[in-house]
């Protein structure tokens, strides 16, 4: 076997090292092959290696060693290094508190850099032609492990994706996650919407908000701030007309239409959306429940279908009776769809429902609303009603995966009454027609008044819970979480200083033995 030679360069690196510090015993053969990656001709590193090998340490010499320098060679010149740690509070104050310790403990450093301002996260240096470096931390961005994350085949968690997975993101299109952190146990923080929805994120988690500018003015500044940042803002602001009155003032964007791919549906999604409003499943057929007056048009509306007897009742309307058919040949579907014999009260959408294409969701909408929505005279408030929990929340997610705002209430049943069950009403706010019976979509009518936002109701702190942190493709680096909540990855695209942009990244303990 040859014998291992390290390159011209690992062993200035080592030299100068040694030269300035003999406490940091670089000298081992794994020091030289971890510099060798540092000089390598890839743009992108990833060392791993075992804890107690100094790797840590190498990289701090690394940014001296570029700094004296004033270049990392076999890269050029470097003005700007961002370093990304686990956290802001330990990883990335550590970091700069070990560069000035350093600094401080060597006669030889001390005359070829000189610190010219140094905070817990930022650093400037200069060497002895002057030439300057500049150094800015950022702690890693964290949710919790099991906080959900949309691809085209169905959700994963931050804790079970992987680098190379594709996830959705506000614009509606898919990104690839490049990076993936190690688990950290950070101060945990709830944040809530006002419509309901929560995400559970560490203290130093970006979060893409919209402040506004002033109270009742309806322009809004976007900001990426950490959850601390956050904390210090009000999210209520009094109204000047009205002191006891407060007005939001931190909203979160809602996201576009996701545009997930067509699915092959075992049952049309118009039909499935009507039935689970209004309708049964039982053994090979989907049993369906309509007004007379939308009958003709409903059959119409259901296409190529197979249906059966058509009953009458007259108990309730004589003038506009309910009339209920069985679409059949359902029995295979049903099994797959496990919706045979399902009671009201445990309906809901099927996940592979909630995957499809922007028309197939629209179109399932369409029915669950046709046969259990109501739409006022005006066209502005849109309603679904059902004793199904799941089912009322997987047609909020519907809603909001289309680019929707909505709510769910609760009205508690009285035993013995007409309305013994719990009845969950879900108000939608939506751009897009949901409807598809004429006298419910001839109502409908875009609203002037944009509900695009959300805002933030509270941001609590909770039990610390196990958190990762993942970084995208994408430009602007939001991605789509929990329940569609917009939200930002580990990110440091668009800093700058002195108009330089960071040409060396340093990603410490943050990548996983995944982004091989």
């Amino acid at each position: 076997m040859e014998k291992y030679k390290p390159s011209e360069e690992s062993l200035k690196f080592i030299a100068f090292i040694r030269a300035c510090a003999t406490e940091d015993n670089a000298n081992a053969e794994i020091h030289y092959r971890l510099a060798d990656k540092y000089f390598s001709d890839s743009k992108q590193i990833v060392i791993e290696s075992f804890r107690g090998s100094a790797k840590s340490t190498l990289m701090e010499w690394l940014v001296l060693y570029t700094a004296v320098m004033g270049e990392l060679p076999g890269f050029g010149e470097v003005g700007f290094i961002a370093f990304v740690g686990d956290s802001a509070e330990n990883g990335v104050k550590s970091f700069f508190r070990n560069l000035a310790a350093k600094i401080d403990r060597s006669d030889l450093l001390r005359q070829m850099l000189t610190i010219k301002r140094k905070t817990d996260a930022e650093m400037e240096l200069a060497n002895a032609d002057g030439t300057e470096l500049y150094l800015k931390g950022f702690g890693a961005s964290a949710l919790a492990l099991d906080t959900k994350l949309y691809t085209d085949s169905g959700y994963t968690t931050i804790g079970e994706c992987r680098v190379g997975d594709k996830i959705y993101g506000p614009n509606g299109v898919q990104s690839t996650i490049i990076t993936k952190s190690q688990v950290f146990n950070k101060p945990s923080y709830r944040l809530k919407l006002e419509d309901g929805r929560c995400l559970t994120l560490s203290d130093d988690h970006i979060n893409n908000v919209y402040i506004k500018t002033s109270v009742g003015n309806s322009k809004f500044k976007e900001k990426n701030l950490t959850t601390t940042e956050l904390m210090d803002i009000p999210l209520r602001a009094s109204k000047p007309s009205s002191p006891n009155k407060y007005e939001p003032m931190v909203y979160i964007k809602n996201t576009k239409p996701v545009e997930y791919s067509s699915k092959e549906l075992p049952i049309d999604p118009y039909l499935l959306g009507y039935a689970l409003g209004d309708g049964s499943f039982q053994g090979s057929q989907i049993r369906i429940h309509v007004q007379d007056l939308d009958y003709d048009e409903l059959v119409t509306n259901l296409g190529d279908v197979t249906i059966g007897k058509v009953y009458t009742d007259v108990r309730h309307n004589k003038s506009n009776p309910v009339k209920s058919f069985g679409v059949l040949k359902q029995n295979n579907a049903l099994r797959e769809l496990a919706l045979d014999g399902v009671s009201c009260k445990n309906k809901f959408v099927p996940n592979i429902y909630k995957f499809g294409s922007i028309d197939q969701r629209i179109a399932l909408l369409q029915g669950l609303l046709d046969s259990d929505g109501t739409i006022d005279k005006e066209g502005r408030r849109i309603r679904f009603s059902n004793t199904s929990k799941q089912l009322s929340e997987d047609v909020a997610e519907l809603v909001r995966s289309l680019g929707g705002y909505a709510t769910i209430t609760a009205s508690e049943g009285v035993p013995g009454t007409k309305n013994p069950s719990t009845c969950y009403r879900v108000f939608i706010h939506i751009d897009i027609n949901v409807f598809r019976l004429s006298r419910k979509s001839s109502r409908f009518v875009v609203s002037k008044y944009k509900k695009d936002k959300v805002a933030i109701k509270s941001i609590e702190k909770v039990e610390s819970v196990p958190t990762q942190c993942i970084a995208i493709d994408s430009d602007d680096h939001l991605f789509l979480a929990g329940d569609y909540v917009t939200t930002h990855n580990t990110n440091i695209r668009g800093v700058r200083y002195k108009n330089l942009r960071p040409s060396v990244i340093i990603l410490d303990d943050i990548t996983t033995n995944e982004a091989k």
